[in-house]
C-alpha cells in the first residue's frame, strides 16, 4: 500500500471512529493521533498491541460531594429550598430553589483555572481529606481526568491539553463550540455510558450547580457524599437522581409487595392465630376475634400503605421460615405474657421483668428471647405448665 493509500485509508477510519483530523495533518502525525486515541500502536502487530481501554468503563467517582456511577441515567430535578429561599419557593406546592417555568435553566461553563483535572485546582481545597496532600490531589485529578475527559479523545484529539490551565487557545476554541458548556433544567437526563453526556454532567457538578437529591447516611458521608441541603451545596439550584436506580427500586418494592401478600394469605389459610400474633408483634392492631375478611382489610389499611410496616412484616415472615426457627414460640410467649396469668407469673419490678428472683429482660420481646435460651429452660417449662393447668 502506498503512503497516499495508507493515509486515505486511515483518514476514512478516523471518520468512522469519530476522530477529528486537523487540516493538513501528515501521515506520521495521523498515525500518532490514531495510536494515542485508541491506546494502541497501529504500526505494531496484533500480538504486540496492548488491550484497548473501553471509554465507557470507569469506576464510580465522588465529585464535589456527589456520586457519579457508570452505566447510569441521571435526571435533573428541583432542589429542595433552604431556609434563606423566598417564601414562595418554600411553599410545599412549589418546593424549589429555582423558578419552575418551561425554558428556565442554567448554563454552566467549565472554569479554565479550576477543571479538577490538575492538582492545583481549587476545587480540591474544599475536600478536607486531601486539600493539604499534593500527592492525593494529583491522584484525584488523574482519576477525574481518566473518568470524564480522556474518553473524549475520539472527539477532541488533543483533550490532554485540558490539564493545562494556561492553554488559552485550547479553551477558547472549545468554549466557542460549547463543548465545555452545559445547560441544565428540570427533566433533562444524562447517560453516563455516553462519554460526552458524562462530561457535561461533570461540568454541572464541578461548577457547583448540582447536588444529590435527598439525604446521605453515615457510610455515604464517610465517602465524601453530601446531603442535598448541606451548606456545601448552598449555591446549587438543582438536584439530580438516578432514574436507573429508581426503576430498580420500584421493581424491588413491587416484588416485596407481591411476596409479602402471598405469605400473608398463605399463613392466614394455614395458621390464622400465628398470623394474628405476628401482626401484634409488629404493632399492627389485630385482635383474636378477627375473621379472614377483617384481617385482609387490616393488611390493606395498615401494611400495604406503609413501606416500613411492609418491610417489617416481610422480615418477620423470613424469620419464621428459617430452619429450626423459634420465632413462632417467641411470639406465642409474648402473647402469653400479656395475659392475666402471664402478668402474675412474670412480674415487672422497676425497669425489669422477673420470674421469681430471676431477671428476664426489660420488655416482652427480651423476656421471650431469654425464656428460649438453654439456661432458662427449667423456668420456661414451668411457665408453660402453668398455662396447661
Amino acid at each position: 500500500m502506498s503512503p497516499i493509500q495508507e493515509y486515505n485509508s486511515l483518514k476514512k477510519e478516523c471518520v468512522e471512529l469519530g476522530i477529528e483530523v486537523p487540516k493538513g495533518m501528515k501521515l506520521p502525525e495521523l498515525k500518532k493521533l490514531i495510536s494515542e486515541t485508541l491506546g494502541v500502536d497501529i504500526d505494531e502487530t496484533p500480538k504486540q498491541q496492548k488491550e484497548v481501554k473501553n471509554p465507557l468503563d470507569f469506576k464510580a467517582v465522588v465529585v464535589n460531594g456527589c456520586l457519579i456511577e457508570p452505566n447510569t441515567v441521571y435526571q435533573i430535578e428541583s432542589k429542595t429550598p433552604d431556609a434563606s429561599a423566598p417564601e414562595v419557593y418554600r411553599d410545599p406546592r412549589y418546593n424549589s430553589s429555582k423558578e419552575r417555568m418551561p425554558g428556565v435553566g442554567n448554563t454552566l461553563y467549565l472554569t479554565q483555572s479550576d477543571t479538577g483535572f490538575f492538582d492545583a485546582s481549587t476545587v480540591f481545597n474544599q475536600d478536607e481529606r486531601i486539600k493539604n496532600n499534593w500527592t492525593e490531589r494529583a491522584k484525584k485529578a488523574d482519576e477525574l481526568y481518566q473518568a470524564f475527559a480522556a474518553p473524549l479523545k475520539t472527539q477532541i484529539f488533543d483533550i490532554e491539553k485540558i490539564r493545562n490551565s494556561t492553554d488559552d487557545e485550547f479553551f477558547d476554541k472549545h468554549y466557542e463550540s460549547r463543548r465545555f458548556a452545559v445547560t441544565i433544567a428540570e427533566g433533562l437526563q444524562f447517560n453516563t455510558s455516553i462519554p460526552i453526556e458524562r462530561f457535561k454532567l461533570y461540568i454541572a457538578i464541578i461548577e457547583g450547580a448540582l447536588s444529590m437529591k435527598g439525604k446521605r447516611d453515615e457510610d455515604e458521608k464517610k465517602l465524601g457524599l453530601k446531603d442535598e441541603t448541606d451548606n456545601f451545596h448552598k449555591d446549587a439550584q438543582y438536584s439530580y437522581v438516578s432514574i436507573s436506580k429508581r426503576k430498580t427500586k420500584l421493581q424491588e418494592v413491587a416484588k416485596l409487595e407481591t411476596e409479602t401478600l402471598y405469605k400473608f394469605i398463605d399463613l392466614l389459610r394455614k395458621d390464622k392465630q400465628t398470623l394474628i400474633n405476628v401482626l401484634k408483634y409488629i404493632n399492627v392492631p389485630a385482635i383474636d376475634s378477627m375473621n379472614d375478611l377483617d384481617l385482609q382489610t387490616l393488611y390493606k389499611k395498615n401494611i400495604e400503605t406503609s413501606r416500613d410496616k411492609l418491610k417489617y412484616l416481610s422480615e418477620t415472615f423470613t424469620e419464621i421460615d428459617k430452619k429450626d426457627s423459634k420465632f413462632k414460640e417467641k411470639i406465642d410467649i409474648i402473647e402469653k405474657l400479656k395475659t392475666k396469668l402471664g402478668k402474675e407469673l412474670v412480674v415487672k419490678n422497676g425497669s425489669n421483668f422477673y420470674y421469681g428472683d430471676t431477671s428476664l429482660g426489660s420488655n416482652y420481646k427480651s423476656v421471650a428471647e431469654s425464656l428460649l435460651k438453654p439456661e432458662f429452660l427449667s423456668i420456661y417449662r414451668t411457665f408453660l405448665q402453668k398455662f396447661d393447668e
